[in-house]
C-alpha cells in the first residue's frame, strides 16, 4: 500500500479531531477546503456551460453540503477525504444544475435557444420553451426545431439527436433517467451540448 500523503494525513488528523468536538479542527478543515471549493466551481461550470447557475451558488453548495461530508466521513471504511469529499460535493451540485436548469420539474432547460432577434441575449427560447406543456408550449416552434435538427442529424451526435428529440415531445429528465438512457451526470452534459449545437445553427440560420 503506497504511503499516505500529507495532505491525506493532515485531513484524517483534523477530522478525528473534529469527531472529539474540536470546533478550532472543523474551522480549519473548512478553510482548508475553500481552494478546494473554488477549484471545484470553476471546474463544474466550465463542464456545463450553458446551466445558467452562478459561481455564487455553486460555491454555496460547496459550503452547505461540506457539514454533512464531514459527518458521513468514515476513514475505516471510506477511500481519503478528499476524493469522499470531491465524490459528494460532485454529485451535489449536478443535482442542483438539473434541478435550476430546467423549469416545471426539469422539463424546460433554461439555457436553450434564442428565437428573436430583438430579445436580450439572457433570455431564451420562447420564455424559455415556457413548458413541455400541452397548455403553454408554442407547438409550431417545437416543429420547427425539430425540422431543424432533422435536416441537420449529422451535426448531432446520436444520443443528443435522441434525447433532444424525446425533450421535445414532452419527455423530462426523470422520464430518460429512469428509462436507463445513461446516468443522470451524462444526461445533463448530453443535453447542454445538443443545445448548444441548436442554438448555433438558429444563430447561423439568421445570419
Amino acid at each position: 500500500m503506497a504511503p499516505k500523503s500529507y495532505n491525506r494525513i493532515l485531513d484524517e488528523h483534523l477530522h478525528n479531531l473534529i469527531t472529539q468536538g474540536n470546533h478550532e479542527a472543523y474551522l480549519r478543515l473548512t478553510k482548508r477546503y475553500r481552494k478546494y471549493f473554488q477549484g471545484l466551481t470553476c471546474e463544474m461550470l466550465e463542464k456545463y456551460p450553458s446551466s445558467g447557475v452562478s459561481y455564487q451558488e455553486v460555491m454555496a453548495i460547496c459550503s452547505q453540503v461540506f457539514p454533512k461530508i464531514v459527518r458521513k466521513y468514515d476513514s475505516q471504511r471510506l477511500s481519503s477525504f478528499f476524493v469522499f469529499w470531491r465524490e459528494t460535493t460532485e454529485k451535489a451540485i449536478v443535482d442542483y444544475f438539473i434541478e435550476n436548469s430546467y423549469l416545471a420539474n426539469a422539463a424546460v432547460f433554461r439555457g436553450f435557444v434564442c428565437f428573436d432577434e430583438e430579445m436580450d441575449e439572457r433570455k431564451f427560447a420562447s420564455d424559455r420553451l415556457a413548458e413541455f406543456n400541452e397548455h403553454h408550449i408554442n407547438e409550431k416552434r417545437i416543429e420547427e426545431l425539430k425540422k431543424l435538427m432533422c435536416s441537420n442529424q449529422k451535426l448531432f451526435k446520436h444520443q443528443e439527436f435522441a434525447m433532444m428529440t424525446l425533450m421535445l415531445e414532452g419527455y423530462d429528465l426523470n422520464d430518460l433517467e429512469h428509462s436507463g438512457m445513461m446516468s443522470r451526470s451524462s444526461l445533463y452534459l448530453t443535453f447542454s451540448s445538443a443545445c448548444e449545437k441548436l442554438k448555433k445553427l438558429i444563430k447561423d440560420m439568421k445570419k
